[in-house]
């Protein structure tokens, strides 16, 4: 990623009590209020900047975690009083021992190449929190800092004596050694003897040196996950923007296949993650109302999050998506956001788009071969699928009539016969997986569907009518999975997963009842002029690869010369499907799949998201559709869409 390192430098708020009576001013008000944390990056278009900042999460008298800038004032047990005036931490004797509003970590945001103060008062006056209190005897008490990659200096260096009732000012200085844009976390030591007594405090802090500027010259980081309504993984999408050449106003996140009962609402939720990295702050709402965020969080790894931090907090809502934190957006997909730029004499709006495919109620459970200890390396839907192009149509005369070349026709072109879904009362089991087939040491997360058509039934079909069976697979391969282990730090930073993994491995089709034996389903796509991301999705997700694949299954042998098994992708809505038979009609679906190398030559680019096919074939109907826009973020303001 392009770093831009020539910075403008802004007026430097070098003396911490001047810089902190400033946000004093900004956090004054109700006692519980959360921080406002607002840009960093010098003025420009009329922002009003606030400069370098910092606030603390602690837990409040009720047990919930707060952000507060300053005023700040903290007993030396590490409880902190918080009044509605005084510009600096005020630390107290432990003596006191207050029993509440605990301090858990302290922040600062700073642009990367300059110096950013805090002045820290040491309190001997237990008057100021409890009257009724005798005065304490004179404490002898200091500070350290510590923090990687920067350097910090404590004026004075060496531990002082505080007299009762008197004050000892203590200011902390920190720079970053590399005028690097990233959150170091660190320690900040509270130290203090009192009667012969010594006591020691560590406070995590963390320290967020940003790029003094925009998106336009530091990407915005974007993580993007769809979930269903139990919080189940549909899909997810990693991506930066701003930054890089000839940077795309648009991002295609795909189709959002929602395998619903036919009766209920779609309860997909988009939860968006977004890490900024530069000192300004991104609008994510209307002249007339704010947009919320759900949490933030700081921008740092999941082992220090967990063992010292919190993992997320709140901020005041006008915050948005703040300068060196990342910011989470949890929105039901059906939700419409209309948002509007200010400022910016250049847009350069994100459109983020997707669509969501309904109208296809499962056939019983999703089936799959793990358990919550033991994670699956596959699982498996069966869904009755409604085509587009059928939708208000009651027989196949009227279907046929207003439409000679709608999917259910191409379908029956390619397989022979009219195809013919189950019942919706029939229910997908694991009986109908073959778990104990063979298919080589070298293949992984493999299964067989093995089902016999007739329970799928109320009647005998007729001769020209074949059984077809929609899926939905998802393949899931470890990090440590012997296709992807060698290769698994590049995934983290490949832009196109899918791309990445088609150079090592590859999905494969099997079916006992033909002479072609295993098929290459990247290289079969491909060969009929479609990209293997028109057809397969592909995400990472902690540890592991996702591969989804929708595939319609004929029970049904190939009409080709000389073949048993065929292939094809046929559109629905313009949509891609992969249409199989399975080699023989013999009343049975039977069809394996597995993970592989990868033993074709793909060029890049092959697995883009478009839903539209190069071949120019007609697609056929679809699914109950809605379609999305999502437009984020213009260089002075993030712009979040989606439209019908």
């Amino acid at each position: 990623m392009h770093r831009k390192t020539k910075m403008t430098l802004c007026p430097l708020l070098a003396l911490a009590a001047c810089a902190l009576l400033f946000f004093a001013q900004g956090a004054l008000g109700a006692e519980y209020d959360a921080y406002h944390l607002m840009d960093v990056s010098g003025a420009r278009d009329g922002h009003t900047i606030a400069g370098p900042q910092w606030f603390v999460t602690y837990w409040d008298v009720n047990g919930l975690l707060r952000t507060r800038g300053a005023p700040l004032t903290t007993a030396m047990d590490a409880y902190a009083h918080l009044p509605d005036r005084f510009s600096s931490i005020r630390i107290f004797p432990a003596s006191l021992n207050r029993d509440h509003n605990k301090i858990q970590s302290i922040f600062l945001v700073n642009k990367a190449d300059q110096k950013a103060a805090m002045d820290i008062d040491f309190y001997n006056w237990s008057t100021l929190i409890d009257p009724t209190s005798d005065p304490t005897p004179s404490v002898m008490a200091d500070i350290e800092a510590d923090v990687a990659e920067h350097a910090t200096q404590v004026t004075p260096s060496t531990p002082q004596s505080v007299e009762s009732e008197a004050a000892l000012s203590v200011d902390v200085t920190f720079r970053a050694e590399l005028a690097d844009y990233r959150s170091t976390m660190g320690y900040l030591t509270f130290r203090q003897s009192l009667n012969g007594s010594r006591q020691s405090i560590l406070i995590p802090i963390v320290v967020a040196d940003v790029y003094d500027g925009t998106a336009a010259d530091e990407s915005l980081i974007f993580d993007m996950t769809v979930v269903d309504s139990g919080g189940g993984l549909v899909t997810r999408k990693k991506f930066t923007w701003g930054a890089e050449p000839d940077n795309p106003k648009t991002q295609a996140l795909g189709n959002f296949f929602a395998i619903f009962p036919a009766d209920a609402a779609i309860g997909y939720n988009l939860r968006t993650r977004v890490t900024n990295r530069t000192g300004t702050s991104y609008r994510v709402q209307r002249y007339d109302e704010v947009i919320s965020p759900d949490s933030w969080a700081y921008d740092l790894g999941a082992e220090e999050i967990s063992e010292n931090l919190p993992a997320s907090f709140q901020l005041d809502p006008l915050s948005q998506i703040a300068p060196g934190l990342v910011t989470n957006y949890n929105i039901p997909i059906a939700d419409k956001l209309r948002l509007y730029s200010f400022g910016d004499t250049r847009p350069a709006d994100l459109t983020l788009t997707y669509r969501v495919i309904g109208g296809m109620t499962p056939y019983g459970e999703t089936l799959t071969n793990g358990t919550i200890e033991n994670p699956y390396t596959w699982n498996v839907t069966a869904f009755q699928m409604k085509f587009a192009d059928q939708a208000g149509r009651t027989t196949q005369a009227e279907a046929a009539a207003a439409d000679d070349g709608n999917t259910e026709d191409e379908i029956a072109a390619e397989i022979g016969g009219t195809p013919v879904m189950p019942d919706i009362t029939y229910a997908f089991t694991a009986d109908n997986i073959d778990m104990d087939y063979y298919f080589g040491a070298d293949r992984y997360s493999a299964f067989m569907i093995s089902a016999d058509t007739a329970p799928a039934y109320a009647a005998p079909l007729a001769a020209d009518e074949v059984p077809l069976l929609p899926l939905r697979v998802r393949i899931r391969l470890s990090k440590n999975n012997p296709l992807i282990s060698a290769k698994w730090n590049d995934a983290a930073a490949a832009s196109d997963i899918l791309n990445w993994f088609t150079k090592y491995g590859a999905l494969w089709l099997r079916s006992p009842n033909t002479r072609e034996l295993d098929l290459n389903l990247f290289e079969a796509v491909v060969e009929r002029d479609y990209s293997v991301g028109q057809c397969v999705q592909a995400f990472v997700d902690d540890s592991y690869l996702y591969l989804d694949v929708n595939v319609l299954l004929a029970d049904a042998k190939s009409g080709d010369s000389g073949k048993t098994a065929q292939f094809r992708v046929v559109e629905d809505d313009s949509v891609p499907y992969i249409l199989v038979s399975d080699g023989k009609a013999d009343g049975a679906w039977t069809l394996g799949f597995f993970a592989a190398k990868n033993t074709s030559s793909l060029p890049d680019n092959n697995s883009n998201n478009n839903t539209n096919n190069s071949s120019g074939k007609k697609g056929g109907g679809g699914c109950q559709t809605e379609l999305f826009s999502l437009l984020l973020l213009v260089p002075a303001l993030a712009m979040l869409r989606k439209r019908p």
